[in-house]
């Protein structure tokens, strides 16, 4: 369900900006190996052209990310062009085919063969396309008034370790984030519901470094010794199932809203559910690996463990809101209902710190 831990992201981080690496070679050219080696024809099909699982919700994403990137002139001439005139018309001729595959069964995706008609739609389909700068800012990213010190000191002191900070980002900051996520062809990883953009497939950026740095340096404390294990970012259908209850292997993380609030239709019906974070008052028992913690497949027996929680809370979606809580804790994503449009999208932000093996339980857990 989850990208797997220990994949050393301190020393990804290191290798990607380090001076040594960086004057030998660009941000944008570091993703090649995922990426177009030459924008394919039309009729021919590529030669790294193969067969392909194809899931009707991320075509819809990708569809509407590439309407987003003509829209907003991003790319040079020649390849909005190119865009314009063959790979939007070829990526909505394979959402009507595979949605046509679907039809009357109760799967929710299909294998694709290679075809010539579709040699665009083959080549470019999970591959990097466009890649925002993601240059770090000059500026603090993180908002410079939050009184980090007094959050930690909260932190410390609840029964419950979570605290909820809302106007995380700077506004500035905020919006250079969003131009990042949304303009970057990066989400390859496809789940039930939502899309996932990791560190080696162009999330790590400097602009998401900085922000990593900037965490570190406010929450110093609560990392002290605490290595960062992983981080991503997850952009949602807004109208599908979230991900189910698991737990990570972590000791602390903190997750992170972007998407504007009033692309969230519970901030103006409050019966609606509220897209955010729902947190249990359990955790796994200590004999249980990451498989099974963290596994849809498994969910039934995670179930019965929560039916032994006397607390949960639900912390809405928010633009800007930062959620920090002690890695004990099963949780999960709320339902959601979020207005269409490429940039309603619900998008989230995490960063995991510390291994599991390590944790100390809070108090509170059953």
């Amino acid at each position: 369900m989850l990208p797997a831990p220990g994949i050393a992201c301190s020393w990804l981080w290191l290798v990607l900006f380090s001076p040594e690496f960086t004057k030998f070679t660009s941000w944008e050219t570091r993703w090649t190996g995922g990426g177009v080696p030459y924008l394919p024809e039309p009729g021919t099909l590529p030669s790294w052209a193969s067969p392909v699982i194809v899931v009707p919700h991320q075509v819809q994403r990708d569809l509407e990310q590439l309407e987003y990137l003509v829209a907003r002139g991003v790319l040079n001439s020649e390849l909005e062009n190119y865009v314009a005139e063959f790979a939007l018309p070829e990526f909505q001729l394979a959402l009507k085919v595979v949605n046509q595959a679907l039809e009357g069964t109760s799967d929710d995706s299909a294998v694709m063969e290679p075809n010539e008609h579709l040699a665009v739609f083959f080549g470019l389909y999970g591959r990097l396309l466009h890649l925002h700068p993601g240059k770090a800012m000059k500026t603090d990213i993180i908002n410079p008034q939050i009184n980090f010190e007094a959050v930690q000191t909260e932190f410390r002191k609840k029964r419950h370790r979570v605290v909820v900070i809302d106007d995380f980002f700077s506004e500035e900051g905020l919006q250079e984030l969003r131009n990042f996520l949304l303009e970057s062809t990066m989400w390859m990883d496809v789940k039930r519901g939502y899309v996932g953009a990791y560190l080696h497939t162009g999330f790590a950026s400097p602009l998401v470094a900085q922000v990593e740095q900037e965490i570190r340096r406010n929450f110093a404390d609560l990392l002290e010794g605490l290595v960062l294990q992983n981080a991503w970012a997850y952009m949602y259908d807004g109208n599908l199932p979230g991900i189910g209850a698991h737990a990570d292997d972590s000791q602390l993380q903190i997750n992170i809203y972007v998407t504007p609030s009033e692309a969230n239709l519970w901030t103006s019906d409050a019966t609606l559910p509220s897209g955010g974070l729902v947190l249990y008052g359990v955790g796994p028992p200590k004999e249980w690996g990451f498989e099974k913690y963290n596994s849809e497949s498994k969910n039934s027996q995670i179930q019965e463990i929560l039916q032994k929680s006397d607390w949960n809370l639900t912390i809405p979606y928010l633009q800007n809101r930062a959620i920090l809580f002690d890695s004990t804790y099963f949780h999960k994503t709320d339902e959601m209902r979020f207005r269409e449009g490429y940039t309603n999208r619900r998008i989230n932000l995490t960063f995991l710190y510390g291994r599991r093996e390590r944790l100390v339980p809070a108090p509170a857990v059953a």
